[in-house]
């Protein structure tokens, strides 16, 4: 349920091991040229083809 990325000072937690509600929101969608064909995302949230 945590983890860590090699040579960072953050410690990270899985959003699903949360209680409801849990007050996070989605962030735009970036790099979606490179994004593979089985992904589908919602189109309700903001996109960009890539990074601004």
């Amino acid at each position: 349920m945590f983890w860590k990325a090699n040579n960072s000072r953050n410690t990270s937690i899985t959003a699903g091991c949360l209680e409801s509600p849990t007050g996070l929101s989605l962030e735009p969608n970036i790099y979606l040229n490179d994004k593979g064909d089985y992904y589908d995302l919602d189109d309700e949230i903001p996109a960009s083809p890539q990074s601004d």
